[in-house]
């Protein structure tokens, strides 16, 4: 349940960031904003939305392990593409737009709640 509030949460600020209409931003950032809820939907809904169907109650499947791993793949990318928007609007003397920043740190929630939930582990 937590994972999908999660993903309705990604959800609604993806869209809310790609229809604001403050200032310029360029189509492939329009499209990176769009994109930022994609490595919430594959780390976090899907292996759950899998695990639940499968009714595994005591472990998760290699499946929704992979997608877990995907999902945070996917967000270190995200997270490096919004960098390297962020340097090149700082290089054509604009400002970095705020939707950049929020979008990045949207993209970032997965890979921050994995890192986080294997640093619980290793503190056992």
């Amino acid at each position: 349940m937590i994972a999908l509030i999660t993903f309705g949460i990604a959800v609604l600020l993806g869209v809310v960031l790609s229809r604001a209409s403050t200032g310029d931003i360029s189509p492939g950032e329009r499209v990176y904003l769009l994109l930022t809820p994609l490595p919430v939907f594959v780390a976090l809904v899907l292996p759950t939305i899998i695990g639940m169907a499968q009714a595994a109650s005591l472990g998760r499947s290699p499946g929704s392990n992979r997608l877990t791993v995907a999902g945070a793949a996917l967000s270190g990318m995200m997270i490096l593409v919004g960098v390297a928007f962020a340097i090149r609007r700082r290089r054509l003397g604009r400002m970095v737009d705020a939707r950049l920043v929020v979008g990045m740190a949207l993209a970032a929630m997965p890979l921050f709640l994995i890192a986080l939930v294997a640093m619980l582990y290793a503190a056992r």
